[in-house]
């Protein structure tokens, strides 16, 4: 009985990647000039699926990374405010889902987040495709350059513009760009299922002639539609706002 003990936890052992990262750093991001834009590379589904950095993020963009399923995020005003830099190295073979809690638990350990969560009602948004089809091109099978979504926020007669660039990314993550534009949920109802290169340039309050992303998405032969929605709520109970040292 004890050999066959021994035997069940070893395999329970090795099943699987740990839910941590091998190695884990981060610290406070540099003063930010305006320039410097949220960043993310590597990780699970990337070119470089073993490392993973986040540059000049937030502790709102780490927790949304580690529980997407929320459409809303409630806590404290610093969590969109104080940036950091952040590196981990990532167990080979480890996949989204199991990437997801590695953050989790990360977040846990170094600023002691503790969450709970709760299903409310919003009106919200379906991303759908207009009447003359979607204006989108097929990324290539192989791209030159890694899947990537960033943006470059700039200034246009004293308007504010963001101009996005996408490199092979799915309509979904276009649905959740216009989201956290809007602070409104959106879901992906295009009916899409490739990877995507597109660009789009916008204004994040739609000031004077410049459009919103509402309208800058149209330039892709998408719109929104409104509706009702039952949305998971993560609500953050406590979280420190200095890490625990690396």
């Amino acid at each position: 009985m004890r050999l066959m003990v021994v035997a069940c936890l070893f395999l329970a052992q090795s099943a699987g990647p740990s839910l941590t990262f091998e190695v884990a750093s981060i610290k406070p991001a540099p003063p930010d000039d305006g320039a410097c834009m949220r960043h993310v590379e590597g990780g699970p589904g990337d070119p470089d699926p073993v490392h993973v950095r986040y540059t000049n993020t937030s502790l709102m963009n780490l927790l949304g990374d580690a529980y997407p399923a929320a459409c809303r995020i409630n806590g404290p005003a610093w969590l969109d405010e104080v940036r950091f830099d952040m590196a981990a190295n990532v167990p080979p073979g480890t996949t989204k889902p199991q990437f997801r809690l590695m953050l989790q638990n990360f977040l846990a350990e170094r600023f002691a987040v503790k969450v709970h969560h709760e299903t409310k009602e919003f009106s919200g948004y379906d991303l759908v495709v207009m009447k003359g089809g979607p204006k989108l091109t097929e990324a290539a099978a192989t791209p030159a350059s890694p899947p990537d979504m960033k943006g470059l926020s700039t200034f246009r007669n004293g308007v504010s513009v963001v101009r996005m660039t996408a490199i092979a990314q799915p309509a979904s993550a276009l649905a959740r760009i216009v989201g956290s534009t809007l602070n409104q949920p959106v879901a992906d109802r295009t009916g899409l299922t490739g990877k995507y290169d597109f660009s789009l340039e916008y204004s994040p309050r739609s000031e004077l002639d410049e459009p919103g992303i509402a309208d800058a998405i149209k330039t892709l032969g998408l719109t929104l539609k409104t509706t009702k929605v039952m949305r998971d709520v993560l609500v953050v109970d406590h979280a420190n706002n200095v890490p625990v040292e690396n």
